[in-house]
């Protein structure tokens, strides 16, 4: 296994933790209500997403660009 620089911060998940972690994943592709996308993590292009989700339903988002 190579090793990882003392200030790397990349986190590595283990099988089952990876398992629990796409059980919350979801892609919109239809409009949908805030019960639907509670505690769930929308894996999607932000501008395919938006448009689907509730008027003022988020607060904070954490977006990521792509690279």
């Amino acid at each position: 296994m190579k090793h990882k620089a003392p200030r790397n911060r990349t986190v590595t998940l283990k099988k089952r933790e990876i398992s629990a972690y796409q059980k919350r994943l979801l892609s919109l592709s239809s409009p949908v209500d805030k019960t639907q996308v509670l505690n769930k993590t929308i894996c999607q292009d932000i501008l395919e997403a938006a448009s689907f989700l509730p008027a003022g339903f988020v607060d904070l988002a954490f977006i990521d660009p792509p690279y």
